[in-house]
């Protein structure tokens, strides 16, 4: 599969980690997935129902050790570890998939310079050659109440963006820099709980 970058926006309550959840289960390959809030279960769909497919980390290095050289299980739930370290996994560990929530509130803001590890992920993660030679192919899933608030650097890197619904006019803004239809932004604030607007840019 095609590395990409994958953005879920909107209010809280709304229905991002319900996405999330549902994105996680149905994916294919290695997924890390850096749960702040205990909301993610490491599950993966299989016959129609969901099924256990991997397990909650505590350390990253606990996990390295656990694996030693072998492939990890399909869904690695990363608990109490900073973002920045799920971030460099995901990069040694390639090909992968990152699920990244919160990254307006963790990975710095519109005013900070993004953290270097989240960085390297968005802008190289897709295609460049690690120092072992090998690409990267890290595909990244960001999850984010605030757009505006991401560092532009970061949140102008985008292929595929889930909008639930969104008031604030900076965040329909920010939107709109992407490329962003403007007569879908303007649904935004109208649309109830679990609904979403999907956009491939």
């Amino acid at each position: 599969m095609t590395p990409r970058i994958t953005w879920v926006l909107g209010q809280s309550g709304y229905g991002k980690t319900s996405l999330l959840r549902q994105l996680v289960a149905q994916g294919e390959g290695a997924w890390f997935v850096a749960d702040f809030e205990a909301q993610i279960e490491p599950l993966r769909l299989r016959g129609g129902r969901l099924a256990p497919a991997g397990r909650v980390w505590h350390d990253v290095e606990e996990f390295l050790a656990h694996y030693a050289g072998r492939a990890p299980d399909p869904v690695s739930v990363f608990r109490d570890v900073e973002p920045d370290r799920v971030c460099d996994l995901a990069w040694a560990s390639a090909p992968v998939t990152v699920v990244l929530d919160e990254v307006d509130l963790t990975l710095g803001s519109s005013r900070r310079p993004p953290h270097p590890s989240l960085h390297r992920l968005v802008h190289k993660g897709r295609h460049a050659k690690r120092a072992d030679g090998q690409y990267a192919r890290v595909s990244v899933v960001l999850a984010a109440r605030r757009f505006y608030n991401v560092h532009p650097d970061v949140r102008s890197q985008a292929d595929l963006v889930y909008v639930f619904r969104v008031a604030e006019p900076r965040d329909r803004d920010a939107l709109l820099d992407l490329g962003f239809p403007s007569a879908e932004a303007a649904r935004l604030p109208s649309l109830g709980r679990g609904e979403f607007l999907r956009w491939a840019r």
